[in-house]
């Protein structure tokens, strides 16, 4: 069997509370350096298994793929994203994800958890067009369900990453605590520092 492919980068920052919004958040500098994550055909497939989206066994097996369908399929996933980015959800947008959809397969079934019953959904995971598919869709569910109050932009310098703000007070302003909370944190102390403003009284 095919072993899946292992990708060159760090582990992406899943930080979005949402798929939709990881698929925005799929290039960035969280370590220091911009990355793209979907740079190439293996990459994307990294961050797709990365993200959830794929098993182990899925990605081994859509590796055996021929290399020009998944470089085009990285191409294409980098422009669904880029064209949220930079247009937000119009048109353009719209008719991208919806000719993806098209070329997947969707089954749905419920499934019990715990007493209650849930609706999972089932993407077929065999080609490359089924690779788009499956970033659509959960795009898709992310622009028709989300409220729009809660998608929102990390306040870090120089961060654009995306997430969806599930806390109480709505008043989350940081893509993860760890990376940019953190680093606000230390610029603050320092700006302190440097004012006089942590002297000890005398």
């Amino acid at each position: 069997m095919t072993k899946a492919p292992q990708s060159t980068l760090p582990p992406p920052q899943l930080i979005a509370d949402h798929p939709g919004l990881e698929i925005l958040n799929s290039c960035g500098a969280p370590y220091g350096t911009h990355m793209d994550w979907l740079e190439t055909g293996e990459e994307l497939l990294c961050w797709m298994r990365a993200a959830g989206f794929l098993t182990e066994e899925q990605t081994a097996q859509l590796s055996g793929l021929p290399a020009v369908d998944l470089k085009i399929a990285a191409a294409l996933a980098r422009t669904i994203r880029e064209t949220y980015r930079s247009k937000g959800v119009g048109d353009d947008l719209v008719l991208l994800l919806n000719q993806n959809i098209a070329a997947g397969e969707l089954r749905c079934r419920l499934e019990m958890e715990e007493g209650v019953p849930v609706l999972k959904e089932d993407l077929r995971t065999e080609t490359a067009e089924d690779l788009l598919a499956i970033l659509s869709y959960h795009m898709a569910r992310l622009i028709s369900e989300a409220d729009a109050d809660r998608l929102k932009t990390c306040d870090g310098p120089g961060c654009d990453f995306r997430f969806l703000d599930t806390s109480r007070n709505n008043r989350r302003r940081w893509c993860s605590m760890a990376i940019c909370g953190n680093r606000a944190k230390a610029a603050a102390h320092r700006a302190r520092q440097k004012d006089g403003s942590d002297d000890p009284a005398p």
